[in-house]
């Protein structure tokens, strides 16, 4: 039996294999009262927590509706930090996108993981855009990430950018999307550093 020609690929987990992850590891090094909120919860648990959580509020569209979060974060390891929580996706959810914020969007243009397969010469790749929305006239791409950084500058988001290839990233994620959606119209990709939280567009 011949092997595939064309391999199928998933961009994090096979970066994932590679990555040293130097900035984050200096910071799980030093003490803990100089670490960012949430610092003694890491890992992937606390990522796709926060991801099923903004999904949901996303999705609801009830902004002000602080049940909902309440429900959710008693319901999961995190029950002890629902403040910091609550006060953390507040400062998510106004962060400033080419002018606007999430807030401004209307949940009706959002898709949330939007499940792709782009095929190349020599590989597929498939995987999932946390968030696309069309508004203004104009897609934009909303990715969240989880990293635990001594610090959100952007020099250091930069930094990790880099380390973790995430221009590639969002690149296949464009590819993918111009299958779909003019692409003229893509006004472009925003990676959103929750635990800072800040918000940086990727040049692609």
């Amino acid at each position: 039996i011949e092997r595939p020609s064309v391999s199928l690929l998933s961009f994090s987990n096979t970066h994932k294999k590679t990555a040293s992850r130097p900035l984050e590891r200096a910071v799980f090094e030093k003490k803990e009262e100089n670490l960012p909120l949430l610092s003694n919860t890491k890992g992937a648990k606390i990522g796709t927590f926060f991801h099923k959580l903004l999904e949901k509020l996303l999705f609801s569209g009830s902004y002000e509706d602080k049940d909902l979060l309440e429900k959710e974060i008693k319901k999961s390891p995190f029950a002890l930090w629902q403040d910091e929580i609550i006060a953390l996706i507040d400062r998510v959810l106004v962060l400033d996108i080419d002018g606007f914020c999430l807030k401004d969007v209307d949940p009706a243009c959002m898709i949330q993981e939007m499940e792709f397969l782009l095929k190349e010469e020599d590989a597929e790749w498939k995987g999932f855009a946390d968030l696309v929305f069309f508004h203004n006239n104009h897609y934009y791409l909303i990715d969240w990430k989880m990293h635990l950084l001594e610090n959100y500058e952007e020099e250091t988001l930069k930094k990790v950018i880099k380390e973790f290839r995430y221009e590639e990233q969002a690149s296949l994620y464009l590819k993918a999307l111009s299958h779909c959606i003019d692409k003229t119209l893509f006004k472009g990709a925003y990676y959103v550093f929750v635990r800072g939280p800040r918000c940086i567009k990727l040049d692609i």
